[in-house]
C-alpha cells in the first residue's frame, strides 16, 4: 500500500500537536511496511533543513518514507491571512502530488488537502481528513478568540463535506461532527497515541507535599488565567508545589513560595524528568483535541486534572483524576485541593491507573493497527462498488 500524507508541517521541522501526530503516523505506517510520501513545508530561510531531515530519519526508514518539501506561500498580516495562506499552500501540495505516482490512500491533516478536495478529479483514490480538535466549534475564552474562530468555521465545514472519511479522536469531537451533520458511516474514531518508551514503571512515592505541573505555552484558551487565580486563592498553609513548563510571560507569573517556572525547555528528556517528578498534571483548557501533554503525563504516572473538552473524557475519569465540567477558577481550585488532601494510597492508585489506561488504549502500535484496518475496510467497500 502507498499512502500520501498531506501535512500542515511535520515534526521536527515544525513544532505542534498536529505536526507530532503526522510524524508518528509516518513512523508507524512505515513499520508496517507501508510506503508513505510526506508532503510538508519548512521555513526556507532556516539553514538547518538537512540537519532536521537527518533527525527525522533517525527512527524512520527512508526506504519507506519520502519527504516532499513544499513551498509555503508568502506570509501576510491582514485579517484572514491564515486561511488564504493555507489554501495556497494546499494548492502547492496538490500541484506536486498529481505529478507523483498513484496512491492507494490520502491522509489529510488540517487544511493541507483543501485544494485537492475542491478540485478532485480522481475519486477512485480514497481520502481521510483530520482536523484534530475542532477548537473553532468549542467554547471560546473571550470575544476576540470567538471572532477568530468564526472565520475558520466555514472553511472547515467545506473541507469535511468533501472528504470521503473524517477522523475523530472520540468524545466531544465526534459530537461536534454529528452536529455538523456528518454521517456516522463517514466518521472513523481513532485516538491519539504515544510511544511505549514513555511508560514509567518506577513511580516516585507520593510525598506529603503534592507536586502539580502545567506544560504548555501561554495561550488564552489554555486557561492559565483561571489556573493562576485558583493558585492565588489556595491557602498558604497547604503542602504543595506547582511547576510551570513553557514560555510564560513575566507579568503573568505568580509570586508565591512553591510556584516554580522552568521556562521553555527544549530538551524532551528534561521535560520528561520534570513531569515524572510530579504527581498531578493540570490541563484547564477551554478547548482541546486529544492533548499530547495528557498522554505524556499519564504515561509518566501522573493523575490528571482537566476540563471536559475535546476528547479529554476518553483519557480522564474518576479512576485517574478529576474531569471538570467547565473552566472556572473555583472549580479548578476545588479539584487542586482534593488532590492535595488525597491520601497517599488513593493518589498512587490514580497514578497507576493512568499508566494502565495508556497501555490498554493509547499506544501507537494499537492506534496504527486501527487505522490500517479501517482504511483497508473502506478500500474494500469502494472496490466492491466499482
Amino acid at each position: 500500500m502507498k499512502v500520501a500524507l498531506l501535512t500542515d508541517g511535520i515534526y521536527p521541522f515544525i513544532m505542534g500537536g498536529m505536526q507530532v501526530h503526522s510524524y508518528y503516523l509516518a513512523k508507524y505506517l512505515s513499520q508496517k511496511k507501508i510506503y508513505v510520501d510526506v508532503y510538508h513545508y519548512y521555513d526556507e530561510d532556516n539553514t538547518e533543513y538537512d540537519l532536521l531531515r537527518k533527525k527525522f530519519h533517525e527512527d524512520i526508514d527512508s526506504s519507506y518514507v519520502k519527504l516532499k518539501l513544499i513551498k509555503y506561500p508568502r506570509k501576510h498580516s491582514y485579517p484572514g491571512h491564515y486561511l488564504y495562506e493555507r489554501y495556497n499552500y494546499s494548492r502547492n501540495v496538490y500541484q506536486q502530488m498529481i505529478s507523483e505516482y498513484k496512491y492507494d490512500y490520502i491522509y489529510i491533516q488540517g487544511f493541507s488537502g483543501w485544494y485537492l478536495l475542491k478540485h478532485r478529479m480522481d475519486k477512485s483514490v480514497l481520502n481521510g481528513l483530520n482536523f484534530h480538535g475542532y477548537e473553532m466549534f468549542q467554547r471560546a475564552p473571550g470575544v476576540i478568540t470567538w471572532l477568530k474562530m468564526q472565520m475558520l468555521k466555514y472553511a472547515v465545514v467545506y473541507n469535511i463535506n468533501r472528504a470521503d472519511t473524517v477522523f475523530s479522536f472520540g468524545g466531544h469531537i465526534s459530537g461536534i461532527l454529528k452536529k455538523l451533520r456528518v454521517e456516522d458511516s463517514k466518521i472513523i474514531e481513532i485516538p491519539n497515541a504515544i510511544e511505549d518508551k514513555w511508560l514509567n514503571y518506577f513511580l516516585k512515592p507520593v510525598q506529603k507535599v503534592k507536586r502539580f505541573v502545567f506544560v504548555g505555552r501561554y495561550e488564552r484558551r489554555k486557561g492559565i488565567e483561571e489556573l493562576t487565580e485558583a493558585i492565588h486563592n489556595l491557602k498558604s498553609t497547604l503542602p504543595f508545589e506547582f511547576h510551570f513548563v513553557g514560555p510564560i510571560p513575566q507579568d503573568k507569573m505568580i509570586k508565591r513560595e512553591g510556584v516554580i517556572y522552568h521556562g521553555l525547555v527544549m530538551d524532551q528528556s528534561n521535560v520528561k524528568s520534570i513531569i515524572k517528578d510530579c504527581d498531578v498534571l493540570v490541563c484547564p483548557s477551554y478547548s482541546e483535541g486529544m492533548p499530547n501533554v495528557i498522554l505524556e503525563a499519564m504515561s509518566s504516572g501522573l493523575a490528571i486534572i482537566a476540563t471536559d473538552v475535546g476528547a479529554v473524557s476518553k483519557m480522564v475519569s474518576a479512576e485517574n483524576g478529576w474531569l471538570l465540567r467547565e473552566n472556572n477558577w473555583r472549580i479548578l481550585k476545588d479539584a487542586i485541593e482534593k488532590a492535595i488532601y488525597s491520601d497517599v494510597r488513593t493518589l498512587e492508585g490514580m497514578k497507576r491507573n493512568s499508566i494502565q489506561k495508556i497501555k490498554n488504549d493509547f499506544l501507537w502500535e494499537n492506534a496504527i493497527d486501527q487505522l490500517i484496518e479501517n482504511v483497508k475496510q473502506k478500500l474494500k467497500i469502494t472496490m466492491s462498488l466499482v
